[in-house]
């Protein structure tokens, strides 16, 4: 089972986190990390595409994420990729450990990449390979769509338009899903989420990912991933994927090529790490799409976005570095059922889905979580049975907590929530759990954010 410690994950966002601008500034100014990292990504573009990321993506008037889908959009998973592999390598430079990693979709190679498993050049070069597998094999021309709803519903819509080859592709939070498939069923699906009131979004992508479609692309990516060296993990990452941590005895090529073909579940992730022990969550695309899906599952959990505020965000983690610093303790296997194999339906003719933000849960529901935790500390540090500890008991008279604890147990709370010493109020003004409660929601930032 997954074991009780406290954890910063970081999460790599897979095709469509690319935004103009980003690292533009420190590519410009010579940053040796960033550097380093667009000249791997550039050599192994060159080698198996022919093209070149950064005469793009740094040229005087870049273009928009859609433009450079438009443009190219083999260069629009490379760019997603070195974005986010450079900031992670920036973060480290600036002595940033973490204790997790995992990835959404394509984002699970830079996890890998960043965890040790593969060198950032082979990760480029993985990449690559992908691309041209699935336009070598790829007839389907299946597309991508978001639906603005649960995947219960999602799959009740999918029953009535009758389409075999359409599936549910992602499982983003309890409020959207993603489904793939041919073009045609899912202009269907999208006609009966507009007759219902349900958003639906098409996304940049140019195959219909997590699609048993894909079954004859994967069978040949396996083939050739075979050949890229597979490094022992120094750092854990989950797979939203395969549902568990991956282990130095996986066979990743294996792995990383059933991508193709299964669907992600990133809320369960997120539940499972939280569950773990994580309560912050750095996200490594300049988007805040893995921001947003967070904040939809798991609406206390501390977001980080370093590319929003890259000093702000390196100065919050290395803060909380010694928490993270726990190598070892996450396991190498935790209890989830085995993968059935994917049903192939018949191959017809040709997103890493860059997903919408999801609608955050309700607030009452995420007040209760952080009632419950702050009543376990406080049980736990002063020894009180948790039914006296009631939301509206006054700390000094009625429950005998003097200025001395309160102030202790405050200094707790503050580090339990990832909150910043300085918005600490004296101890007078939180005079019982419910004020300690509004203070801990009134002061839930999001880490290294502008907005």
């Amino acid at each position: 089972m997954i074991r009780d410690v406290e954890m910063l994950v970081g999460m790599f966002p897979g095709q469509g986190s690319y935004r103009r601008g980003a690292l533009l500034d420190a590519w410009r100014d010579g940053d040796v990390v960033v550097r380093e990292v667009y000249a791997a990504v550039d050599d192994a573009a060159e080698t198996l595409l022919g093209k070149n990321l950064t005469s793009v993506v740094f040229s005087a008037d870049p273009p928009t994420a859609e433009g450079l889908f438009r443009q190219d959009p083999d260069l629009a998973q490379l760019a997603a990729y070195a974005q986010s592999v450079a900031m992670f390598q920036r973060l480290h430079a600036d002595g940033v450990r973490l204790t997790g990693l995992f990835g959404h979709s394509l984002g699970e190679i830079a996890a890998l990449v960043c965890s040790g498993a593969y060198s950032i050049a082979d990760g480029a070069a993985l990449l690559c390979e992908r691309i041209r597998v699935l336009r070598e094999l790829d007839s389907s021309g299946g597309v991508m769509l978001a639906l603005g709803a649960s995947s219960e519903r999602v799959q009740e819509m999918l029953a009535l338009v009758g389409d075999a080859a359409s599936v549910i592709a992602v499982r983003n939070s309890p409020q959207q899903t993603v489904v793939s498939g041919p073009a045609e069923p899912l202009r269907a699906v999208a006609a009966v989420a507009a007759a219902i009131g349900v958003n639906a979004t098409p996304l940049r992508s140019p195959h219909a990912f997590h699609n048993p479609l894909l079954q004859v692309a994967r069978d040949e990516l396996r083939r050739r991933f075979t050949a890229f060296a597979q490094l022992p993990l120094r750092t854990p990452v989950y797979s939203p994927i395969s549902g568990r941590f991956y282990r130095d005895t996986d066979d990743l090529a294996e792995l990383l090529a059933q991508h193709l073909v299964v669907p992600v579940d990133f809320g369960t992730a997120i539940d499972r790490l939280c569950r773990a022990g994580a309560s912050a969550f750095v996200e490594f695309g300049p988007g805040g799409t893995l921001a947003g899906i967070v904040r939809a599952n798991a609406p206390m959990a501390t977001v980080v976005e370093p590319f929003h505020d890259t000093a702000a965000a390196v100065n919050f983690l290395t803060a909380h570095t010694a928490k993270a610093d726990v190598a070892g303790t996450t396991p190498s296997t935790v209890d989830t059922p085995a993968m059935a194999p994917p049903v192939v339906p018949p191959q017809v003719r040709n997103v890493q889905a860059e997903v919408v933000p999801s609608v955050t849960a309700a607030p009452s529901a995420a007040r209760d979580e952080v009632f419950q935790r702050v009543r376990g500390l406080y049980a736990e540090t002063l020894g009180y049975p948790e039914e006296v500890l009631t939301p509206e008991a006054a700390f000094e008279a009625e429950l005998g907590i003097d200025s001395v604890q309160q102030t202790e147990l405050l200094q707790q709370v503050t580090k339990l929530f990832y909150l910043t010493s300085g918005n600490v109020s004296a101890p007078t003004t939180l005079s019982n759990l419910d004020s300690i409660v509004d203070y801990i929601i009134d002061n839930r930032a999001t880490v290294g954010t502008t907005t």
